[in-house]
């Protein structure tokens, strides 16, 4: 079988990667750049066993094992990692197009699956394993996995009559989801006692739907 990489990654950093770092403080692969095969939105992931890798201006959650963020096009990113808290190697983040990005990444991954059909590329008996894991098995479910916390701005799905349902991604998991937003200000006809009972009649109806993509934070 021949070497092939996943469809979903860009490029790693590491003592085994795309980008080869130096340093006893290293992993095999330290950090990568992935495409989320849901959204399609690209991710930086910490791979580091020592989990010294770290992205300026946001912070990976502290609640959970998320050590990933996906990355907004046009934010000036900086990457600190290895050494003991991440000093060893700093790198600064420039944007292309990213459609441009997504589709060499796919174009690479073709081009690597069509040589399993070639003998020239066939795995020897002591080549090692090529098939890595999927990393895409967390979604966050309930409020003990801290819910969504953080979004893109998304775009426009609907709109009722106090609030407004917008299309975005969760900045930490990589998932779609619906964001909705309650305006208070287009309650101000409404009695207190009424606007807290509409508030609360919102909140019990979405915290009563399941599924499985879905995901509800207040």
């Amino acid at each position: 079988m021949a070497l092939v990489p996943r469809p979903d990654v860009i490029a790693e950093a590491g003592r085994r990667a795309d980008i080869y770092l130096r340093g006893g403080s290293i992993s095999a692969v330290q950090f990568s750049f992935e495409i989320h095969p849901e959204s399609r939105a690209i991710m930086f992931h910490d791979r580091s066993r020592l989990r010294n890798t770290n992205i300026k201006p946001f912070r990976f959650r502290t609640d959970g094992h998320l050590r990933q963020h996906v990355l907004q096009h046009g934010i000036e990113y900086v990457i600190n990692t290895g050494g003991d808290r991440g000093e060893l190697y700093e790198f600064e983040l420039r944007w292309v197009q990213k459609e441009d990005a997504v589709q060499r990444a796919e174009q690479g991954y073709e081009t690597a699956a069509a040589r399993v059909q070639d003998s020239r590329w066939a795995r020897t008996v002591d080549d090692g394993p090529t098939e890595l894991p999927s990393w895409y098995n967390t979604r966050l479910h309930t409020p003990a996995d801290g819910g969504v916390q953080r979004t893109t701005a998304g775009s426009a799905l609907g709109e009722g009559a106090y609030g407004k349902v917008s299309k975005a991604v969760d900045l930490d998991s990589g998932y779609s989801v619906a964001v909705k937003k309650v305006v208070l200000s287009k309650m101000k006809e409404l009695a207190p006692e009424d606007r807290e009972n509409h508030v609360r009649r919102e909140v019990k109806t979405l915290s009563s739907i399941s599924h499985v993509c879905m995901s509800i934070s207040f």
